[in-house]
């Protein structure tokens, strides 16, 4: 097997990119967004 080395700032870095994707708010944010996309899209557009 191969031996992997593991950096500790790139895995510090990576973790709190995902903590913030994962968020609860934008994910709420995310399905409003889809729940009412056509009706934004409307609003845009007009």
């Amino acid at each position: 097997m191969k031996e992997t080395e593991l950096d500790i700032v790139k895995l510090e870095a990576a973790s709190s990119k995902l903590r913030a994707m994962a968020h609860p708010m934008r994910i709420a944010i995310i399905d409003l967004l889809r729940h009412f996309q056509k009706r934004l899209k409307y609003l845009i557009y007009k």
